[in-house]
């Protein structure tokens, strides 16, 4: 019983670090923070940990930090971290079945999403309507994929996902045959 505590613990803080640290990067990377300079320094407090972070790699060494391959990098850890909130979602809510499991995972993954295409359209319109990553872009994978369509991705997995559960919690109304005028 302790095990399950402290494993479930365990997730909860994973998803929570990785929720936090996606949004972290959404924000350093979509320039919300232009005008605020006391977020913008505990931001950038983190960007130079992550620049160490990221020099401590070979294959980055001399990416200065506003290369590429910075982005890039910072591209492969937004996923790994969306790959740790879809786990620890999932395995959060495995006990209840398969399929509410499902549903929260994809729940808790586009909303931890969203907040990047929101910012983008508001505060970069720009880059609002290109391609979501460089990573993406390098790898070959959907380069067709932008900003707009992960907001919008996002928005329609987190609707679909919400009428889907509100059903299952809504109570089934049976109708009965009436009398009818046929006779």
């Amino acid at each position: 019983m302790k095990r399950r505590k402290v494993a479930r613990l365990a997730l909860v803080l994973a998803l929570a670090v990785s929720v936090v640290i996606v949004n972290l990067y959404f924000v350093w990377t979509s320039h919300v923070l232009s005008g605020y300079q006391y977020v913008r320094s505990y931001i950038s407090g983190f960007a130079a940990a992550q620049m160490n972070l990221i020099n401590a790699w070979p294959w980055f060494t001399g990416a200065g930090t506003k290369g590429t391959m910075v982005r890039e990098f910072i591209d492969y850890e937004v996923v790994a971290f969306s790959l740790v909130i879809a786990a620890s979602s999932f395995l959060l809510f495995v006990h209840r079945g398969l399929k509410k499991a499902t549903l929260r995972m994809l729940e808790i993954g586009s909303l931890s999403v969203l907040p990047l295409g929101v910012e983008i359209y508001i505060f970069d319109y720009g880059e609002f309507w290109i391609h979501a990553s460089i990573a993406q872009v390098k790898a070959g994978f959907i380069p067709w994929f932008t900003n707009a369509d992960l907001l919008f991705l996002s928005a329609g997995i987190l609707s679909v996902t919400a009428i889907i559960e509100l059903r299952s919690r809504l109570p089934t109304f049976r109708t009965r045959p009436g009398p009818t005028n046929w006779e």
